[in-house]
């Protein structure tokens, strides 16, 4: 069950668009199926800022993982990923 948010979509500011309902959380979906949630975040198209909004709005929705980029519009960086890690501190990554 693929849910894409679109670049775009960060980078105008637009995050309430981005607000997933508590009961169509995919987190809870793949958590009943025993599954793992990977959000890929496109790092390479998103300022700091907006890399930091789009992984809040990731972990708020239950990601199991952050994923810096796809690697289609450019590689991921060392600096991405210390701000992911940052970021994200101990809200993501289950056995």
């Amino acid at each position: 069950m693929p849910n894409l948010v679109a670049p775009a979509t960060i980078k105008s500011k637009a995050c309430s668009a981005v607000r997933i309902p508590p009961e169509a959380l995919i987190a809870e979906i793949c958590e009943a199926a025993d599954q793992n949630v990977k959000v890929i975040l496109e790092t390479n198209l998103l300022t700091d800022t907006e890399k930091s909004v789009a992984a809040e709005i990731a972990m708020d929705a239950g990601a199991s993982f952050l994923k810096t980029c796809t690697g289609w519009n450019g590689g991921a960086t060392v600096t991405d990923v210390r701000l992911l890690k940052e970021v994200a501190r101990e809200r993501v990554g289950r056995s």
